[in-house]
């Protein structure tokens, strides 16, 4: 989504009264401010396939739950990546790809 450089001052003014009753610390300057950086920095869903991912944010991007991502490793649908001997681990991001059915050039 992108934020067009000039929002009307009513627009903004509608916007953070229909907010304030939600985040009572809303004006608008933070309303701004807040638009701009989400323009810069996209939304949270948008997953990151650089990088080992931990087991939290697959399961929140497959919307599933700890223990089924845990069986997807045990039987091999998912490639876990061991950290240290105790079993802290990290998920292969090809795999999450593989099983989202991503081509591997697509990075996100």
């Amino acid at each position: 989504m992108k934020i067009a450089n000039s929002i009307s001052t009513a627009v903004i003014t509608a916007a953070t009264t229909l907010m304030q009753p939600y985040m009572s610390e809303l004006n608008p300057k933070n309303f701004i401010a807040a638009l701009k950086a989400y323009g810069t920095e996209g939304t949270a869903e948008t997953p990151r396939f650089s990088q080992p991912m931990t087991i939290k944010e697959v399961a929140a991007l497959l919307r599933v739950s700890l223990p089924t991502i845990n069986r997807m490793m045990n039987d091999g649908r998912l490639r876990r990546i061991k950290l240290t001997r105790s079993g802290a681990a990290r998920i292969d991001p090809q795999s999450v790809k593989a099983l989202l059915q991503i081509p591997a050039e697509a990075e996100a």
